[in-house]
């Protein structure tokens, strides 16, 4: 998806009446350990209910919907051992869960879009 359609696509979660198996908001929030458990259990839903995607968005109200804005940033976040994130959770999760994470610039703020695929073979397991 380029920046347009994640923008968009954004807004259309944004009026959800609340977050749902699939959908997860948070404003700031960078705990390794909790990314990758939500990224195991959102890839399994997504499975379960059958979509063809998951997400995980910060700087995004999960009450409200509102756009928040998040400091948080993927690229420069360690997992433990001051590993880089997207490595360290790509080792901690098996089967390996397919996933990306998008910055996106929102008309009201910086917005981080974690696209998580279902699983395929087996549920995905966070391992710690």
């Amino acid at each position: 998806m380029d920046t347009s359609q994640l923008v968009e696509w954004v807004n259309q979660l944004r009026y959800l009446p609340h977050e749902m198996a699939c959908v997860e908001f948070k404003r700031n929030w960078d705990d390794a350990n909790d990314i990758a458990q939500y990224i195991s259990a959102l890839a399994n839903s997504a499975a379960l209910e059958g979509k063809e995607r998951a997400w995980m968005v910060w700087g995004i109200d999960d009450v409200t919907h509102e756009v928040t804005g998040t400091d948080f940033s993927p690229a420069t976040a360690k997992g433990k051992g001051n590993q880089p994130l997207q490595i360290w959770l790509a080792h901690r999760i098996t089967p390996t869960s397919d996933f990306h994470f998008h910055e996106v610039t929102h008309p009201k703020g910086r917005i981080i879009v974690l696209e998580i695929f279902p699983a395929r073979i087996a549920p995905p397991e966070a391992v710690k």
